[in-house]
């Protein structure tokens, strides 16, 4: 998925799944989709970070007014049909965490 085309994809997903409300932090109705995933690095061991392991795909939502960041889920979100192997095979995605977020829905 590249941004911005994908951006339409993001809002109908979140439109969707209700994500209507205004922002928690000041309460405006303004929000915009960041053009890009954000890679969330996923590890068990809090010691101990491994660069280039296992991410938690994301897209965020911005407020326009106050700038408060919401991150939502891209597989949550079944966004992952437009993600497909890409990014598995780029952040060495593990079957463990695929399994992991498909049983989250």
């Amino acid at each position: 998925m590249t941004f911005p085309s994908e951006k339409e994809n993001v809002t109908r997903a979140l439109a969707e799944r209700g994500v209507t409300l205004p922002c928690p932090r000041c309460g405006d109705n303004g929000w915009s989709v960041l053009e890009a995933y954000i890679s969330n690095s996923l590890t068990q061991n809090t010691s101990k970070v491994i660069v280039g392991g296992s991410v938690l795909p994301t897209v965020a939502v911005i407020c326009t007014k106050c700038g408060f960041l919401s991150e939502h889920v891209a597989t949550v979100l079944e966004l992952s049909v437009y993600i497909g192997n890409r990014l598995r095979a780029a952040r060495n995605w593990s079957d463990n965490d695929a399994t992991f977020l498909r049983n989250c829905r």
